[in-house]
């Protein structure tokens, strides 16, 4: 289970939002095309590592502290954030429609 405090999960929030709408505070065009591009298969005993790197990253504070993070981790690292944080918007969006239909 992930604890995030109410500042953290607001930050969260909007940026989820921001990102349905297209719009990617946290990445560049080319952090995302890069993590799209390479074939990063996680096995079953990475999956705690995945969850407790994306935590950390997405507890940091404000959009500039994940970025400062963002940019110390390594391109598998990278790529798992990414996709960690874009499978997120893609849930939400999918629980958002299934609450409106």
């Amino acid at each position: 289970m992930i604890f995030l405090t109410p500042s953290q999960l607001r930050e969260v929030e909007y940026l989820v939002s921001q990102s349905k709408s297209g719009i990617h505070h946290l990445f560049t065009p080319m952090d995302i095309k890069i993590a799209y591009s390479s074939n990063c298969e996680i096995d079953t005993e990475e999956v705690d590592q995945v969850k407790d790197l994306f935590f950390e990253f997405i507890s940091q504070e404000t959009i500039e502290s994940k970025r400062s993070y963002y940019d110390l981790l390594d391109v598998r690292q990278k790529t798992l954030v990414i996709r960690t944080y874009f499978n997120v918007v893609e849930n939400d969006l999918v629980e958002t429609q299934s609450y409106l239909m």
